[in-house]
């Protein structure tokens, strides 16, 4: 039923307006956009003695079908044709759907290099049931170094820069180079060095997977740990529905990695390591970047060694967050994470950088970064193969784009199914200020951990942008 009341319920214009205007939009979805609707009180010698009902007319006027007919480009310099046409949800000879086409504005904006996109409807010459699509182009100067630093606890910042090139072909091939750099502080210092090579192709061989080549090499230093690895990886990924997302990929790694293991400091060789990953994500939040209802759900899993070569260990994780509206001003925010990774054949160990780790601004707050779970002998964090983490949060806008924020995180890392203790496990809580922007609330966390003796000046401190999730 399109008309948004109930028999017995008050007739009011709101509903006849909101009525008429679902209806036309049936009727523009199916390419009759000349169509009108008339919506009419039947007179009250015609109301139902019985009910005391009164009714509600609605006339339609359906017009001719449109269809879709040629379609033209103008504007472009440095980008195919193709490009666009590509995001155009219908094709010539299909019928007008006016939302696909508002759609296929929204999609070509997302290319990242154009920066005004115009569409503009044209009757075919002696046709009145064919409609001829002009769009204007601006071309934006899309290629771009990205920079940026952050504040992760107050034991650990973090840097990064970005050279992105989104068109390198004329065809929205993507490629980027970067660095991503983590600083740890304090008595668990360390360093992570993250370069990497990425190149996109957005519609492999003409189709709608995409195709992510990627080069990397990875430093990570602390205390407990030192690892280096390059890698390289290709990832497959498609839009199976518009929410719902696949991502499938090959990763060939050499790696070498000592740690301190049962008061020794082990190190392993060089190794050739081939891995299978994949991925499904589920993704309703509105608006993605400050949520204000739907949910993200995501289940991922990795298969190492084997028939594949390298080191044997599997690795499995799913996440699920949640948005609870009780209005625009007031949501309830969840979230809960769970993942394991354990070796198999004749391994005893999984690298470093396929463990878990907890503790800090984005996920146990309260504590140090990274510091939750299993430690060597001298009490640095080494990750754990067993993840289990909540998050509770809510959230209240106060005035204007000012808001707070009242949470409650949980979480443990162990080794072993029979080492699950939640006495050993982490609980925070606190709260925080959020200033809302159209990139994303500026985020300001106190959080402190209840069962330590002083909790409260032993509190963190914790900023940052964007929800924590």
């Amino acid at each position: 039923m399109l008309y948004p009341g109930a028999p017995g319920e008050p007739i009011t214009p709101a509903d006849t307006l909101s009525f008429r205007n679902a209806v036309l939009d049936v009727y523009n979805e199916r390419g009759y956009i000349y169509s009108s609707v008339d919506i009419n009180l039947l007179s009250m010698s015609e109301v139902n003695v019985e009910t005391g009902y009164r009714a509600v007319e609605c006339n339609i006027d359906e017009q001719e079908q449109v269809s879709l007919g040629t379609v033209s480009i103008s504007g472009l310099e440095t980008v195919r044709r193709i490009v666009i046409t590509r995001e155009i949800l219908i094709q010539p000879g299909d019928s007008l759907n006016m939302e696909l086409l508002r759609q296929s504005v929204s999609n070509i904006y997302g290319l990242g290099l154009f920066q005004d996109v115009r569409f503009s409807y044209n009757p075919a010459e002696n046709d009145s049931s064919i409609v001829n699509l002009d769009i204007s182009i601006s071309e934006s100067r899309y290629k771009r170094v990205d920079l940026g630093t952050g504040y992760v606890s107050p034991s650990a910042v973090f840097g990064s820069v970005t050279w992105l090139h989104p068109n390198i072909m004329g065809n929205n091939q993507r490629l980027s180079i970067g660095m991503y750099m983590m600083e740890y502080f304090g008595s668990r210092d360390g360093r992570m060095i993250e370069p990497e090579i990425i190149y996109e192709e957005p519609w492999f061989l003409s189709t709608r997977w995409k195709w992510q080549l990627k080069l990397g090499y990875l430093y990570f230093f602390t205390p407990g740990i030192r690892q280096r690895s390059y890698s390289i990886t290709s990832t497959f990924a498609r839009d199976i529905t518009e929410n719902l997302k696949f991502t499938v990929g090959y990763s060939l790694e050499y790696e070498k990695y000592n740690e301190w293991v049962d008061s020794v400091f082990t190190t392993s060789d060089w190794r050739t390591t081939s891995s299978i990953t994949s991925t499904l994500t589920h993704d309703t939040r509105s608006p993605s970047l400050d949520p204000l209802r739907g949910h993200w759900i995501m289940g991922a899993g990795k298969l190492s060694g084997g028939f594949l070569g390298g080191n044997d260990y599997y690795r499995a994780s799913t996440e699920a967050r949640l948005y609870f509206p009780l209005s625009n001003d007031f949501i309830l925010a969840g979230r809960l994470r769970l993942g394991g990774s354990f070796p198999y054949g004749d391994d005893t160990t999984v690298p470093p950088d396929d463990r878990f780790y907890l503790g800090g601004g984005t996920t146990v707050r309260g504590y140090p970064f990274n510091s939750l779970g299993p430690k060597d002998d001298d009490g640095n964090p080494i990750g754990g193969r067993l993840e289990v983490l909540g998050n509770f949060e809510i959230r209240v806008r106060i005035v204007g784009n000012l808001g707070i924020v009242l949470f409650t995180d949980a979480g443990g890392l162990w080794n072993a199914f029979e080492e699950v203790d939640f006495e050993t496990a982490g609980f925070g809580t606190g709260f925080g200020l959020r200033y809302h922007t159209l990139f994303g609330p500026l985020r300001l966390d106190y959080g402190f951990a209840p069962t330590w003796k002083n909790s409260l000046k032993r509190g963190k401190i914790y900023i940052g942008i964007g929800h924590v999730f």
